[in-house]
């Protein structure tokens, strides 16, 4: 079970400063899946459940589908959720999905190694996803033409090329992939947010982001 969260400022080098704007978050208390910023609420399907602050996922036929696509298509977003897997699959699984399969599906989750990927242009990354069945912090800070940031429960761990995120396909969905195919999570989430990264005329190296920290519950 995983405590609630709040949110730390940290500091990360970058060539470009920020307005961060949050345009989604999902605490998932409760018994559904509220956006109580942006209104895009969301459908639990396939008996997946909200409960203790998490949403639940039960890797056979659980998920989350939303009406529309809460990850930005045309410009810089930041990505941040806390996840918890209770079972590593031996196959490629999303934590979170939105478009379809071809030059720019977005994704979140892990390859057949059990190697973090982020969408189509980042299939199967030398990163190792966390294995260990605790709770994780991911963010992801992308698109508008720059460079990719992966960040572990706070901390910078890699940075990749630039990735794009299609319009078409399907609309955002948590615990398994876009359609046709199904890779489905076995595990909960536990707060999820979206910002819209608006650039602003680079007076600093210095990008501030609001990271989760969190703890487990005794």
């Amino acid at each position: 079970m995983l405590a609630k969260h709040m949110l730390l400022p940290i500091v990360m080098l970058s060539s470009w400063a920020n307005a961060q704007i949050l345009t989604h978050h999902y605490d998932f208390n409760g018994s559904a899946v509220i956006d109580s910023v942006g209104g895009a609420n969301g459908t639990l399907m396939g008996g997946a459940t909200v409960e203790g602050g998490s949403v639940r996922f039960d890797g056979i036929d659980d998920y989350v589908q939303f009406g529309e696509n809460i990850i930005p298509t045309d410009r810089r977003f930041i990505l941040q959720l806390v996840a918890q897997e209770l079972t590593a699959n031996p196959y490629p699984t999303e934590l979170i999905s939105q478009g379809w399969s071809g030059p720019a599906g977005f994704y979140f989750g892990y390859a057949w190694e059990h190697n973090v990927r982020i969408g189509d242009m980042l299939q199967n990354t030398p990163l190792p996803f966390p294995d260990d069945r605790l709770p994780h912090s991911y963010t992801i800070i992308a698109g508008g033409g720059l460079d990719t940031y992966f960040l572990t429960d706070g901390f910078l761990i890699e940075t990749f090329k630039p990735i794009h995120v299609i319009t078409g396909g399907s609309k955002t969905r948590l615990g398994r992939q876009f359609d046709p195919a199904w890779e489905f999570f076995h595990g909960s989430i536990d707060e999820l947010s979206v910002w819209d990264a608006v650039p602003e005329p680079a007076t600093t190296a210095l990008l501030g982001l609001g990271l989760f920290a969190f703890r487990r519950k005794r």
